[in-house]
């Protein structure tokens, strides 16, 4: 999905938290001073801070949003990453806050609210928009793949769970129950404390480069491996970034093939696999000719140069050696292959197979050289 498309999403969704959490923070505040509920009004400061973290989102989803520059080749997803952090760390605070708050309600039970009925309501309506408002964020982030707003969409499900612990304190108050008021509401922080571990867990792991899923990585193997004029596919790594998949890897081909099919092949490896799955974002793949799984095996073996200079050392008094139009290596097998293009009168003045045999006789006391083979073309 295009960067624009889902920063506006994001703006439209938070937007809409924004309006409704400052909505129900101002009836919180009002209703809980009236109805004399301490508790009430601790819930609307606590809708206050979520409109911090409304702001939050935006901010972060444009930045998010921006593409490639040369200071971030990679572009600025990560931003998003590092703003859900931020956000699991308040619902860490959050449960944290709740849980010394029910403990101290469990040890000093006169310090329990007695609200009024107007209390029970606001609270009541407060649970149900936060949670219409959680599967509102929630359906959102799943839509556009956006942990931000699914982390956004759990923070409005603790701000439901706060209400719901309102709810609790005013009915054990109606009915005499208030310890249930400070259990329920040390369950309900527990939950919240998980998920804000589980979101910090999951982006710093994401933040060091963390792979994705074996299964993910398996099915981009088997998307590889079934592109046209690819023998195999291995070594292939990949790395979280936001919701994105960076993705390298090596592919085999034919070794006798040019540099530029290997290259075009390697092109359609990375077209492929960034059409067929929508969390790719970038490919780097490597063009192999022998399979290096194991090790780098013609690290060793003398460059064109050194094959050139190897050739004019050995080959000097053999014919065309001073004309010789290509030379083609084939570095395989920890050995190389030669093809030396000659002018196409020299296969008519000299027995070509002769001349051949010649010049890999000569060249028979170089460990590196597997072969030579004499083309010619005019």
């Amino acid at each position: 999905m295009q960067q624009t498309k889902r920063y506006q999403i994001t703006k439209r969704v938070s937007l809409i938290s924004g309006l409704t959490n400052a909505l129900l923070a101002i009836m919180k505040l009002i209703i809980g001073s009236i109805g004399q509920s301490a508790a009430l009004v601790a819930d609307g400061l606590h809708s206050f801070s979520d409109l911090l973290s409304d702001g939050l989102v935006i901010i972060a989803a444009k930045a998010g949003s921006r593409g490639p520059d040369t200071d971030h080749p990679y572009g600025h997803r990560r931003i998003e990453t590092l703003a859900t952090i931020v956000i699991a760390l308040l619902l860490l605070i959050i449960g944290g806050g709740i849980i010394v708050e029910m403990g101290l309600r469990l040890l000093h039970h006169e310090t329990l609210p007695h609200p009024s009925l107007s209390v029970l309501l606001a609270a009541l309506i407060s649970i149900i928009t936060n949670e219409l408002l959680y599967r509102y964020n929630l359906s959102a982030g799943n839509k556009i793949q956006s942990k931000l707003l699914i982390a956004n969409a759990w923070h409005n499900r603790s701000d439901a769970f706060s209400s719901l612990i309102t709810l609790l304190t005013a009915g054990g108050a109606f009915f005499g129950v208030r310890f249930l008021d400070p259990i329920g509401a040390i369950i309900i922080a527990a939950f919240i404390l998980r998920m804000g571990i589980k979101m910090i867990y999951e982006s710093v792991n994401e933040l060091i480069d963390t792979a994705a899923d074996p299964t993910t990585v398996k099915q981009l193997q088997a998307t590889i491996n079934e592109c046209e004029d690819v023998v195999s596919a291995h070594q292939i790594r990949t790395r979280m970034h936001g919701n994105n998949i960076l993705v390298d890897g090596h592919i085999l081909v034919s070794p006798t093939i040019s540099v530029s099919e290997g290259h075009f092949i390697g092109d359609n490896v990375k077209n492929i696999l960034m059409q067929s799955h929508s969390a790719v974002s970038d490919v780097t793949v490597h063009i192999d000719s022998e399979d290096d799984n194991d090790e780098q095996k013609s690290f060793h073996l003398p460059h064109r140069s050194q094959i050139i200079a190897l050739l004019q050392q050995h080959c000097r008094h053999l014919p065309g050696i001073d004309s010789i139009l290509e030379l083609n290596l084939h570095y395989l097998n920890e050995r190389i292959s030669i093809e030396i293009v000659l002018p196409l009168g020299f296969s008519k003045t000299h027995d070509p197979i002769t001349l051949q045999n010649d010049y890999q006789q000569a060249m028979k006391s170089v460990d590196a050289v597997d072969s030579i083979k004499l083309l010619f073309m005019p």
